[in-house]
């Protein structure tokens, strides 16, 4: 991870820092399978915000590369786990301190009903450059640790 990107503002924004911080790349996108489902409707009325993403980066779609259905928290958590702890290329640059912090505050909410949900405070700390990392992971790190641990991911 070379660098992180957060804004206040609106997804345009978002997606104008990247373009303009990465403007010869090719752009990949990765991220939570509910972004792909329903209508947000700001600027178009039907429109998903991976749809807008889309638009806003200029991409194809081959380069959105989504999952259907997010992995399990309890999944979710072993991948990350496995990453940090068997992936030997894993680095995350002195460029991403927001994510560095989330990575060193994410815990386990245990006043959830549910296991390994992930706690989060929207004013605190929102954990959301942790669920983007997450979800890189999911799509392009998930079968790399199956291969290392069968069984250890469910199917």
């Amino acid at each position: 991870f070379i660098k992180e990107f957060s804004v206040e503002g609106q997804l345009s924004e978002l997606c104008a820092r990247i373009k303009a911080a990465f403007p010869a790349s090719i752009l990949f996108v990765t991220g939570d399978a509910s972004g792909n489902h329903g209508d947000v409707g700001f600027e178009s009325r039907h429109a998903t915000y991976y749809q807008m993403i889309r638009s806003y980066l200029n991409i194809n779609e081959r380069q959105l590369n989504l999952n259907t259905k997010n992995l399990e928290f309890g999944d979710s958590r072993q991948l990350c786990n496995v990453m940090f702890f068997e992936y030997k290329g894993l680095v995350i640059s002195d460029a991403c301190p927001l994510l560095i912090n989330d990575c060193i505050i994410a815990t386990v909410d245990e006043e959830k009903s549910r296991p390994h949900i992930l706690k989060k405070d929207r004013d605190a700390y929102k954990m959301d450059l942790f669920d983007a990392m997450r979800y890189f992971f999911q799509t392009h790190f998930r079968e790399y640790v199956v291969s290392l641990h069968p069984g250890k991911l469910s199917a």
